[in-house]
């Protein structure tokens, strides 16, 4: 082992480097007075190197101060602990730390604090107790302290966000009205210096007016005065460029989560409003501002529809900009009230032509905004969490295009936007599949398929649900295609939907009947028990009609959950007695396939199909005295089907048991 302590023992005789003051003694309190004894000062040579922070000093200070060296050296050594054991009695412990105080505080005094300690000793707030915690705060209000303001507002804000439903809430209700009191002077309040407006109180203030107006039972406590005064504060504060931004954040925060009524959201200050977010981005900018905008816009379609309708160029072009937004939060924002301003709007006129004219335009490049949204979303395909609002921004544009029946069908950029859907549709992801449905289920909505639909997109409109349902069980991405195949059995009832409506007529019927029934069920639910059962549940719910009235929706197409079978509209059942063979068709090929077995719990659906057949048949010649030719032709093609399955050995059972049992005697 190699000595180092050698080479070094010259340096370590060196005397140690005096302090650059003379110290004049140490504390009799330090602790360390028994371990160490200074004899006398200790003197340094005359050109002694200086410490480093003495080095940077200029030449002037460094030449105010000398110092000299003695003669000789002189110098202590410390005193030896090795050997030396110390009592517990002579080391002193210290006090925890919770007991210590400064002796001097870095914050500066406050007049406002020390005026008011026997105030602050006095109301203290319980959130335990709300009733004793909103006297507490509405005392602190009612005070002359600034501070006292932010803690009564701090503790309001603290207690409701942490009781949900707001317990005790009638309590809390009586004093709204005198807390809003307080609000309206705090948001108003200005600073002593230079005038300005004080950002932290007014912050706390339009943070506690937004949870008042989120909680419903405190919001219709709140005096229509006070209504009527903070929607003009906001839209000062929108329209004032000196406004601080983190103001105008919380007042546009408040605007888009108020829920006024027309006397006070008026069409005037819709309006107002409208003009003043037109153009908030040139006074503050941000992506938030942005944000807040779409929102408070949505807001404003339940409050203001026909102002948003007619001052829709003040707002078009702000939706398209933040659907082409590469800021997801933005996005996200833009994308529901843009579905829901097309349902609400799209089938407006005005509406739609504003959005085709936006369309149409030209940048100063020669692009139109069509070509610049399809080559945007060609884009978005990429990245997964882009590729998800394709097909959600595919259905906005196709819902602003509904002011009469053809104007989908002759749009002259239609094939473009569709080559866009078909890509989400052959997409590898389940959730960017699931989103095409949902916007083809939309598309379902806004073609609003009849007798006027063109051929080929009523052909059009089964494509992508053939595809996905035809798909082959040993498809390599079978599994991978099992929640889109799912899903395309509902856009198929949806398909249904509209199709076969309640008021559709028998022209209608015979059309779509003969496309999207007898053409896809012996094909495309052929492949499995699942899809043929399904088909059953889909007979059974069109040719049913146990009296029950099934309410139809033209909305549908646009509520949460799928279409599922029950919900399909009930056929005429003269129209059913009428087309027996066509029905036949169907069902000839679900013979061959379908179990005819009975579940455990209730009886295969296959039969319950073919008894919801037969009791249509019997409903319409229920009133019938002498037998009609219709029902004479619907029974002979019956007992033909009946002969030819017992024939086939698809039942075991003797002809006449199978019409006992599957024929009802009305007919």
């Amino acid at each position: 082992m190699v000595d180092i302590a050698r080479p070094l023992a010259p340096f370590l005789r060196r005397p140690p480097t005096p302090p650059k003051e003379r110290t004049s003694k140490l504390s009799e309190d330090n602790g360390f007075q028994n371990g160490l004894i200074i004899h006398h000062s200790l003197d340094t040579p005359d050109e002694s190197p200086s410490s480093s922070i003495e080095y940077f000093k200029t030449t002037s200070e460094r030449a105010r101060k000398k110092v000299g060296f003695s003669g000789w050296t002189q110098f202590h050594r410390p005193p030896s602990n090795t050997n030396k054991s110390y009592d517990s009695d002579d080391l002193r412990s210290l006090p925890p730390s919770r007991d210590c105080k400064s002796s001097k505080s870095i914050l500066k005094p406050s007049a406002d604090y020390a005026a008011l300690d026997g105030i602050n000793a006095l109301l203290t707030f319980d959130n335990s107790n709300l009733p004793a915690m909103l006297r507490s705060a509405i005392q602190h209000l009612s005070s002359d302290s600034r501070s006292s303001h932010l803690d009564a507002y701090g503790s309001l804000l603290a207690c409701l966000s942490t009781y949900e439903d707001v317990p005790n809430a009638g309590d809390l209700a009586g004093g709204v009205a005198e807390i809003t009191g307080h609000i309206r002077r705090d948001v108003s309040t200005r600073t002593l210096g230079d005038g300005s407006m004080d950002i932290q109180l007014a912050t706390q203030a339009l943070k506690l007016v937004t949870v008042f107006l989120c909680t419903p039972s405190l919001a219709v406590n709140i005096p229509d005065d006070f209504r009527s005064f903070i929607v003009e504060q906001s839209f000062g504060c929108l329209e004032n460029e000196n406004v601080p931004k983190i103001l105008v954040s919380h007042y546009m925060h408040l605007l888009e989560r108020q829920k006024f009524g027309p006397k006070i959201m008026t069409a005037e200050r819709a309006k107002r409003l409208l003009l003043a977010l037109d153009s908030i981005t040139t006074r503050v900018k941000g992506n938030r501002i942005i944000g807040h905008r779409l929102m408070i816009y949505q807001r404003l379609l339940s409050q203001a529809k026909s102002v948003m309708a007619f001052e829709v160029e003040r707002w078009i072009d702000h939706l398209v900009a933040g659907l082409l937004s590469t800021i997801k939060d933005i996005r996200a924002r833009a994308i529901p009230f843009g579905i829901e301003a097309g349902l609400q709007l799209g089938a407006m006129q005005i509406v739609s032509k504003a959005c085709l004219d936006v369309f149409n335009r030209k940048s100063p490049e020669g692009e139109k905004v069509v070509d610049r949204l399809c080559s945007r979303l060609t884009e978005m395909m990429g990245p997964k969490d882009e590729a998800v609002h394709v097909a959600q921004i595919w259905s906005v544009a196709i819902l602003f295009l509904r002011s009469h029946q053809e104007q989908i069908e002759r749009w002259e950029h239609l094939r473009a936007w569709l080559i866009i859907i078909q890509r989400c549709f052959n997409h590898g992801d389940a959730q960017v599949k699931f989103q095409a449905y949902l916007a083809w289920n939309r598309f379902m909505f806004a073609i609003n398929i009849g007798t006027t639909t063109a051929e080929s997109v009523a052909n059009m409109l089964k494509q992508p649900l053939v595809t996905q349902l035809e798909r082959n069980r040993n498809d390599k991405f079978n599994e991978k295609s099992k929640l889109p195949k799912q899903i395309a059995r509902s856009s198929y009832c949806t398909l249904l939907y509209y199709a076969l409506r309640p008021s559709a007529t028998h022209a209608q019927l015979d059309q779509y009947w003969d496309l999207y029934v007898v053409d896809m069920i012996p094909k495309s639910f052929a492949l499995d028990n699942h899809d043929i059962n399904h088909a059953c549940d889909i007979l059974s719910a069109l040719l049913s009609n146990g009296g029950q009235y099934r309410i139809w929706d033209q909305n549908r197409a646009n509520l949460n959950g799928p279409v599922k079978p029950e919900e399909l509209p009930s056929l005429d059942s003269k129209w059913v007695r009428s087309r027996v063979g066509k029905i036949m068709q169907v069902f000839d090929k679900l013979f061959s396939l379908a179990d005819w077995q009975l579940d455990s719990d209730r009886e295969a659906p296959l039969i319950l199909s073919w008894r919801s057949f037969m009791s249509a048949l019997g409903q319409a010649s229920s009133k019938e005295i002498k037998v009609s030719t219709d029902t004479a032709d619907a029974v002979a093609q019956i007992l033909n089907q009946v002969k030819r399955c017992s024939n086939q050995s698809v039942d075991q059972r003797s002809p006449c048991e199978i019409l006992k049992r599957y024929v009802p005697s009305q007919i």
